[in-house]
């Protein structure tokens, strides 16, 4: 083969016969399509040529030509469509080609149920419709011919949930509040440095003032330690101290190994270990720089554990996995104050033996979002922050989710536009992730995220 790529496979030295005629019965060529040149050539004689155009085989294998996990929402149609790529055994695109596809899971409908490859060896459905139901969905696609690799290949469609407000008014919120979920009590507890202590049951109700007064000034960040119903706050001017829901007074918390004075650092309650863990933050009057800092409070008392591996942040996000026992970390910012630094895209797992895992990557670079772990469906939601780069920063609309192990972006945005240092927590009662508030805006709207 004296132009083309490819190889030339078979007897290629053959003896005339008596006619003075060469036959190769097993000569092949193998390689890309196009057109080669096979020449010819005796000792003695001289040589001739001969143009040959190779055109795909058989087909051999077939691949997704669609990547990753599809989404949408409920009855909607997917962001992208089901792809194959049909090929022969040299990798050669194979047109003509039938395909089958059919749903075999989430109750979904694709508008047509089989497809011809075209030139490129690509065939496709030109839409595929949803189930009614939040979660998974999928497709296989099938190719009409015998022996064919990887035959039928799987494609998966998350349906994310939509949001829903929740009618109800309450203190008007600063950017300075705090706000988390006390499970036991089932209500949602609001610290404000300036009108103090609010409760609300977000399945009916209204906002409820247990106390007009708050340690410490400027931004205020809250947990619940659920075993001993303590309210624990921390603030960029005072270090920790606890609200008594029995005696409806402050106390201060600063027992054993305290953390100081700090802003953004990531707070959640360890119900495996009955503790609240403290991680990280920027220390108040001090450098801009977060700290690696982490803390465990009993209650009664703080322990001051190793750094983890995750490194110094703030602005991250913490949350808690109660069928796991495992708490979830992600994303801040590694240096300077979290509206002006660059963020960090790495998401942790702390492991049930305290081992620090990390487990996937966000391929937007995130600080104050909302983030909650969503029990019933099992995954991590993500709604809002801040967009941190060398060229500055911007605010998210955005709802992310950790579905097997990778964050997928949802269709449906954060209500009302974008948030920062909102508050999403998931309502065990209730089956649904709530949202709250927005720091920027001073918003103090409520709403469910979830099926239902």
């Amino acid at each position: 083969m004296t132009s083309g790529d490819g190889q030339l496979l078979g007897t290629t030295a053959m003896v005339t016969s008596t006619s003075g005629v060469a036959v190769y019965t097993d000569l092949a060529v193998a390689g890309p399509v196009g057109q080669k040149t096979l020449t010819f050539t005796s000792d003695g004689i001289g040589s001739t040529s001969a143009a040959v155009e190779l055109s795909a085989g058989m087909p051999a294998t077939v691949v997704a030509n669609t990547d990753g996990l599809l989404s949408g929402v409920p009855g909607g149609t997917t962001d992208e469509v089901p792809a194959v790529l049909v090929s022969d055994q040299d990798d050669n695109p194979v047109p003509e080609v039938r395909v089958s596809f059919a749903v075999i899971e989430g109750g979904g409908t694709l508008s047509e149920t089989s497809a011809l490859t075209d030139v490129a060896g690509i065939a496709r459905v030109s839409e595929w419709t949803l189930g009614s139901a939040v979660g998974m969905n999928a497709v296989q696609a099938a190719v009409d011919a015998p022996g064919v690799t990887g035959s039928p290949v799987a494609f998966n469609a998350y349906a994310f949930p939509s949001f829903s407000q929740v009618p109800t008014t309450g203190p008007q919120p600063s950017f300075a509040t705090g706000v988390t979920f006390n499970r036991t009590r089932g209500t949602i507890a609001l610290v404000n440095p300036y009108t103090g202590v609010w409760e609300l049951d977000p399945g009916g109700g209204s906002w409820t003032q247990l106390v007009a007064t708050v340690p410490g000034a400027g931004r205020i960040y809250a947990s619940v330690h659920e075993a001993t119903q303590r309210l624990l706050v921390i603030s960029e001017t005072q270090g920790p101290s606890y609200f008594d829901y029995e005696t409806s007074t402050w106390v201060d918390a600063g027992e054993g190994d305290a953390p100081g004075p700090r802003s953004y650092p990531g707070m959640v309650y360890d119900a495996a270990n009955s503790r609240v863990l403290l991680y990280g933050g920027v220390v108040a009057g001090g450098s801009s720089n977060p700290v690696a800092e982490l803390f465990a409070w009993s209650g009664e008392q703080w322990t001051r554990l190793a750094d983890p591996p995750a490194g110094p942040r703030g602005g991250h996000g913490m949350a808690y996995d109660p069928l796991s026992a495992e708490i979830f970390v992600h994303g801040g910012t590694n240096f300077g104050n979290p509206t002006g630094g660059v963020a960090v895209q790495d998401t942790w797992v702390i492991r049930a033996s305290g081992e620090w895992e990390q487990v996937a990557t966000l391929s937007s670079p995130l600080a104050g979002f909302g983030m909650a772990f969503e029990e019933m469906r099992r995954t991590l939601v993500l709604v809002g922050g801040t967009l941190l780069g060398s060229g500055g920063y911007g605010l998210s609309d955005g709802v992310w989710e950790l579905v097997n192990g990778s964050w997928l972006l949802s269709p449906v945005r954060s209500p009302g536009g974008a948030r920062v240092y909102d508050s999403v927590m998931y309502v065990p009662q209730l089956g649904r992730i709530v949202l709250y508030g927005s720091e920027h805006a001073g918003w103090n709207d409520l709403w469910f995220y979830g099926p239902g």
